[in-house]
């Protein structure tokens, strides 16, 4: 029975022996392909944003605001109607991936602002960007967002009346831009964008 045992302990010992063996293996081979391997790099989906703008303007009336051209480098990630609250929403990221973002619905600023999580908001100067859609701009600040930059402006009619979701698209509308490029990086956005209609 003793040297029954003794063989079953070498056994046993032997079993783990091997086992640790067969680990520093795998993970030499592990380390190995790491360090050997070509970086990953995930580069986010690009959209023809000024296709969907002839689209949306072909509908009829439907005068989004957006960029002619973006600068060397960058990419817009999205870029639809968004039925459920009347808005034309556009994203950006520039050649640094810092993201601009750019909304549009026919509800107040204040109410814009809310929609897309920016709570307990400031109103700060008013910002003279020159832009072709409108000249002036709100800026605001708000907590919780510290690193963004945003602007507001109001296209077409003026605020008077309650404005009215259903309304056409561009007309008693608030356009929002914001994001996490440098502010003067958005103001170069804010000052681009046009309605002007694409070629049928």
């Amino acid at each position: 029975m003793a040297q029954g045992s003794a063989r079953y302990e070498r056994s046993a010992a032997g079993m783990v022996g091997a086992m640790i063996v067969t680990l520093l293996v795998i993970l030499a081979f592990v380390a190995f392909r790491a360090l050997n391997r070509e970086q990953l790099s995930v580069q986010p989906n690009q959209v023809d944003y000024l296709q969907v703008v002839k689209d949306l303007q072909g509908a009829g009336g439907v005068d989004p605001a957006y960029p002619e051209r973006l600068p060397k480098g960058w990419i817009a990630t999205r870029a639809v109607y968004n039925a459920s609250n009347y808005a034309w929403e556009l994203d950006v990221l520039t050649a640094d991936g810092k993201y601009i973002g750019l909304r549009q619905a026919a509800v107040r600023d204040r109410d814009l602002l809310e929609d897309y999580g920016y709570d307990e908001v400031k109103q700060g100067p008013t910002v003279d960007i020159g832009a072709m859609v409108s000249p002036e701009w709100k800026s605001w600040s708000f907590k919780g967002h510290s690193g963004d930059t945003v602007y507001t402006t109001a296209l077409g009619l003026q605020w008077g009346d309650e404005p009215n979701p259903a309304r056409e698209l561009g007309k008693g509308q608030t356009v929002l831009v914001f994001g996490s490029a440098p502010a003067t990086v958005i103001r170069d956005f804010a000052a681009s964008l046009v309605q002007d209609p694409r070629a049928s």
